[in-house]
């Protein structure tokens, strides 16, 4: 009993560290005037949560590779794919395939930019 308590806090204080580094939506770099540009914003999965597919859709302002990973609460990767982009809407099919139901962390990775965002398979 004191074992599973023990994994039980580490997992709800992984859990919540995860979920507000999650809930970031992006790091910036500065253009030459100073001004923040970010290569991809508006960054949601939908519908979340879901039983069987959703959609992560995001807008790009530059054609840019990015990597989409999704990972489990343990940090363990559990899908990969390398994207190119175009300028403006982009959109990412994601399946649940064998996965089981819980929460999960999807993030988009630029050369400049990981935005890390939480999803939730029912």
């Amino acid at each position: 009993m004191l074992r599973l308590l023990q994994c039980l806090i580490i997992i709800l204080f992984y859990f919540f560290s995860v979920v507000s580094y999650a809930q970031s939506s992006s790091s910036n770099y500065n253009d030459d005037d100073g001004s923040k540009i970010m290569e991809i914003e508006k960054i949601m999965a939908t519908p979340n949560p879901f039983s069987v597919t959703t959609r992560i859709n995001f807008i790009s302002n530059a054609k840019v590779d990015i990597i989409f990973c999704v990972k489990d609460l343990i940090g363990n990767t559990v899908y990969t794919k390398k994207i190119k982009t175009k300028i403006g809407k982009n959109s990412i099919s994601f399946f649940r395939n064998q996965l089981a139901s819980g929460i999960y962390i999807y993030s988009v990775k630029t050369g400049n930019e990981v935005f890390s965002k939480r999803l939730v398979i029912k």
